[in-house]
């Protein structure tokens, strides 16, 4: 009898595979990073969220395919390590994005501790509209209904993505624009840039989505869309926190206490000149940590004296 291809199966197909992936993926992530969670205290909060990522991953793969005990308690641990999860995230991308900000304001400062807790409030409000509508069907299996709450979450994301996005491109935009105008190298912000708004734009656009289908009751193929989101912005912690360090000075890795933005970095950066590299002004070299790491001492403080 040939298989008959319905796009429910489909539906179906794709959201178990982007919960797998992303299960696979948050586990991989957490795995490697253990190695970076000593390099700051910033950096260990990323790793403990990754791992209740992992976590949450889990709850929803297996609460997907029905391996289910205990239908209320799988749905309470689902949304305690998303919670968990969420709020640390949050933690580590606004922390680093007020750590490279050349103003530090209050106003940015309490801006994001806002958003941390309306982003946890949007998720527990969610919790418990769905806690109230979970089933145990005997047909289906343990089932959620979730409503108006999930489109919130959904809207919410996508503001939270977007607000994102701007705190870490503005900063480097302006490092950017004033190392062009002193002939200084920016490749490396610019790269940065680039990786930033990759991957909160996808994030964005993935919210938006996933918003939609929960709005039009198209539950199953949203959560494909809303794994997608979460792989994004955990891919987008990562390469800023543990990867932007090889591009920039140890101050990059945003730990708790480290204040140097960009553009303050970019003043005790030498000028160079483009039809002769060589340096224009008297100046007092700090190597970067790639060079300490390429030989071997990573704590080493390099200093290069120019004869005045």
């Amino acid at each position: 009898m040939p298989l008959q291809v319905t796009m429910a199966s489909v539906n179906f197909y794709m959201a178990n595979l982007s919960v797998h992936s992303r299960w696979a993926l948050m586990t991989y992530m957490f795995i490697k990073g253990i190695r970076w969670a000593a390099r700051s205290n910033l950096s260990l909060i990323l790793v403990v969220s990754l791992f209740f990522a992992s976590v949450q991953a889990f709850y929803q793969a297996t609460l997907l395919v029905q391996i289910v005990e205990d239908c209320v308690v799988h749905v309470r641990c689902l949304y305690a390590t998303w919670i968990v999860y969420t709020i640390l995230l949050d933690i580590v991308l606004y922390y680093r994005a007020w750590c490279i900000s050349p103003t530090k304001s209050h106003i940015q400062k309490y801006s994001c501790i806002l958003m941390v807790m309306s982003h946890a409030a949007c998720l527990i409000v969610d919790a418990d509209y769905s806690l109230s509508n979970t089933r145990d069907l005997l047909t289906a299996g343990c089932v959620t209904y979730p409503g108006w709450p999930r489109t919130v979450l959904g809207v919410f994301s996508t503001v939270n993505d977007l607000y994102q996005a701007v705190l870490f491109c503005v900063p480097l935009l302006q490092a950017v624009r004033n190392g062009v105008g002193m002939r200084r190298d920016t490749s490396i912000y610019r790269r940065m840039i680039l990786k930033s708004t990759v991957c909160l734009g996808v994030c964005v656009v993935m919210n938006i989505t996933y918003a939609i289908l929960v709005a039009v009751d198209r539950q199953v193929i949203s959560l494909f869309f809303c794994d997608m989101a979460l792989i994004f912005q955990s891919l987008s912690a990562c390469e800023i926190q543990f990867n932007s360090h090889r591009e920039t000075d140890k101050a990059s890795l945003g730990g708790i206490g480290f204040y140097k933005s960009p553009v303050d970095r970019q003043k005790n950066m030498p000028t160079y000149s483009q039809s002769n590299p060589t340096i224009l002004s008297n100046a007092t070299i700090d190597a970067p940590e790639t060079t300490a790491s390429m030989t071997g001492m990573e704590d080493a403080n390099i200093r290069i004296m120019l004869p005045k």
